[in-house]
């Protein structure tokens, strides 16, 4: 079983359409697989919208969407934190809600679990992937993958990409517990698999523009990401150190 888990917050108007295309690609391919909607008390009624469309669709028998309502705004670390720790599935898979990731890659990333990978991720800056939104927005990935390349000597190419599929497995290796509720939480997680000497596989992507909705990655998403690299540069230097 794939679990599926998908952070909200304020994403009323693209939840029904992400979940009946996720429905349509895991039938069409006779996928067993669970949603989870990790809400964060969404003010414009997210959570309502995902309680009608459980009431109402036949597919949730054997309750393959789950809705997870939070009492405030806890990030989307946090989130993803919550969902792995609730979900039943074999491969655990992150996507956001707007349409920015497409679920008819979702087969994509199986394909490439089945050569062995414990972390697949889905790749903008590798050959075959792209970025199909706003400049400005398209620059602080490609920097911020860039200066961990540099610091770290990473060999993923993109470092912040929020469309992964991970091996249940390889999840509880990692102590979620101490990992940060930001968005910093991706960096956070991934190099506690190239730790653990996890199989990493990229593989590429379109990333859209978001169907509806405003952006949530704000400036202290940036400083908490700049704060991660400071801090994994420092334990990597005194790892280094170490005789």
């Amino acid at each position: 079983m794939i679990s599926i888990i998908i952070p909200t917050y304020n994403e009323c108007e693209n939840i029904k359409g992400i979940i009946t295309k996720i429905q349509a690609v895991m039938q069409s391919e006779m996928i067993s697989y669970e949603i989870l909607i990790i809400d964060d008390n969404s003010p414009d009624g997210t959570s309502d919208v995902v309680k009608k469309i459980i009431k109402s669709t036949k597919c949730n028998t054997d309750q393959n969407i789950r809705l997870y309502t939070r009492l405030r705004k806890e990030g989307i670390g946090s989130a993803y934190k919550y969902g792995f720790k609730k979900a039943k599935g074999t491969y655990l898979m992150e996507m956001d809600a707007d349409f920015s990731h497409d679920p008819k890659e979702i087969m994509c990333f199986m394909k490439a679990m089945e050569n062995g990978s414990d972390v697949v991720i889905g790749s903008r800056f590798i050959r075959g992937g792209e970025r199909n939104d706003a400049y400005v927005r398209k620059i602080f990935p490609i920097i911020g993958s860039m200066l961990y390349k540099f610091f770290l000597k990473s060999n993923v190419r993109d470092i912040t990409s929020g469309y992964r599929l991970y091996k249940k497995s390889a999840i509880n290796k990692v102590n979620l517990d101490v990992l940060p509720d930001d968005f910093s939480f991706q960096v956070a997680i991934l190099f506690e698999f190239i730790d653990k000497k996890c199989n990493i596989r990229e593989i590429p992507i379109i990333f859209s523009k978001r169907r509806a909705g405003r952006p949530k990655y704000s400036t202290n998403d940036l400083i908490g990401n700049i704060k991660m690299l400071m801090k994994l540069y420092i334990r990597r230097l005194l790892k280094n150190n170490q005789y």
